[in-house]
């Protein structure tokens, strides 16, 4: 899962300029794959992660480490953004930086990943016509990504990307008494909710 809030606005930062410059020299694949190579190897050895993070190891000792296992495997942008990446203190961000790259592949390609939770299991006609009506909403190819949340109490709710639409028994529930509220408040507010009270009591 990305990491939200301050931190996830600068991985986000950092993973649109990879984007933009890779889409801008073509090399999109090229540098999707050379991340993914490298987040694989650190997650196979996650020492050389904590090395590569510790602040009391040089640049340069760092910089020749990673030459040493990937500079022959992945092409000049990665292995720039890597040493920027180490440069700056953000080698550990890589995993969400490479996250939200493919998000803006995808996107770029007309690729859109939804997630569908419900609370019960969804049968395998049901997540197709879902993945139909996603796809004619947003005018994208729809990958999805089904999981059970009991606490719905029915219905489902679907999230792609910044978009949330809920559609289950609880949000609805939760969307009235919340109308209510604000139809209280304002009344408290205009001097009707003290005659609702003298009338109840």
């Amino acid at each position: 899962m990305v990491r939200r809030g301050l931190q996830g606005g600068i991985t986000k930062r950092y993973a649109k300029a990879l984007f933009e410059v890779a889409l801008k020299h073509g090399i999109i694949e090229d540098v999707e794959r050379g991340l993914s190579l490298v987040q694989a190897v650190i997650e196979h050895h996650p020492k050389l992660l904590k090395v590569l993070s510790h602040p009391l190891i040089p640049f340069h000792k760092k910089r020749e480490m990673l030459h040493r296992r990937f500079y022959n495997h992945v092409n000049g942008l990665v292995m720039r953004f890597l040493e920027l990446l180490l440069r700056r203190g953000r080698i550990e961000e890589l995993k969400n930086i490479l996250l939200l790259f493919r998000e803006m592949v995808d996107d770029w390609r007309g690729i859109l990943h939804v997630e569908v939770k419900s609370a019960v299991e969804l049968t395998e006609s049901e997540v197709e016509r879902i993945m139909e009506w996603a796809s004619q909403l947003w005018g994208k190819k729809v990958i999805i990504r089904v999981g059970v949340d009991e606490n719905l109490v029915g219905g489902i709710v679907i999230k792609a990307g910044d978009k949330l639409l809920d559609l289950s028994i609880r949000g609805t529930i939760e969307s009235i008494v919340a109308k209510v509220k604000s139809a209280y408040i304002h009344l408290a507010a205009s001097g009707h909710g003290e005659e609702d009270q003298n009338v109840t009591s």
